[in-house]
């Protein structure tokens, strides 16, 4: 799998956990989403209302406590046409060739 297609698969996994409701850093990260910043700047790029609504302290897997962790929620997300998602679009402009910044 191309790194490309890596971040697009992401980037579609984040925006499944964020239609559930508000979710930190750490949920990103138990997804299987380990660059979550980078993957929600990619989101905003592509038109979604995906605003840090907060920062909270949270405890990892093994008690650890993590201070300051952002919470993102989806407020709204772009209009698509009928046949395109803006997701599903190669981000090769906005992010380079391998959807990266």
């Amino acid at each position: 799998m191309t790194a490309r297609n890596q971040a697009e698969a992401q980037r579609l996994r984040m925006l499944c956990m964020l239609r559930t409701g508000p979710k930190t850093t750490l949920d990103f990260r138990a997804g299987g989403i380990m660059q979550s910043q980078t993957r929600i700047f990619e989101l905003r790029a592509l038109g979604y209302d995906l605003p840090t609504v907060g920062r909270v302290t949270v405890h990892d897997d093994r008690g650890y406590p993590h201070q300051g962790v952002a919470v993102y929620e989806l407020l709204a997300e772009p209009l698509a046409s009928t046949t395109d998602s803006p997701v599903a679009h190669s981000t090769g402009d906005l992010f380079g060739p391998e959807g990266s910044v």
